[in-house]
């Protein structure tokens, strides 16, 4: 959280060509952009980072960034992603389902089987303490609720 410190050094490592991990730390600098709110920098960033070949961190940042702008069916996109390009349990695969489990939650009722198969995927690998557990918890209820208690709507 400390961004003014994060922002100079990550913008050194992405200057020097020898770093072998430029496009994660791109990414990474991109994520920090967007938590300082330099919107327009960080999506040049992200979209650089995702040409370098960070697709999971850099389709985070250009979810996020989607998702401020209240454009939806783009931040859905990005998010299924970053899904994609990460290994199950790794950390942008976790927060790819959270962001997803909202996301569809957010569509109501019709999201709701979606924002359950996210959550139940999420929820494995979010820790007790996480600002998340509760409500990856709530939402699941929640969509059970719409969905008669089942996990998908039957037919």
């Amino acid at each position: 959280e400390r961004f003014d410190e994060a922002l100079p050094r990550l913008e050194r490592v992405v200057a020097d060509p020898s770093y072998p991990h430029a496009a994660e730390a791109l990414a990474d600098l991109a994520d920090v952009r967007v938590r300082a709110g330099d919107l327009e920098a960080a999506q040049r960033d992200a979209e650089r980072a995702l040409e370098l070949g960070a697709a999971g961190p850099a389709n985070l940042v250009l979810g996020a960034i989607a998702y401020e702008y209240f454009r939806l069916d783009e931040a859905i996109r990005c998010y299924e992603q970053a899904l994609s390009a990460a290994l199950p349990g790794d950390p942008v695969w976790v927060a790819a389902h959270q962001m997803l489990t909202d996301l569809h939650a957010q569509r109501g009722e019709v999201g709701a089987e979606q924002a359950l198969r996210h959550a139940q995927a999420a929820l494995p690998y979010t820790d007790a303490g996480s600002d998340w557990r509760l409500p990856l918890e709530e939402r699941i209820l929640w969509a059970r609720n719409l969905l008669g208690g089942h996990d998908r709507v039957l037919n």
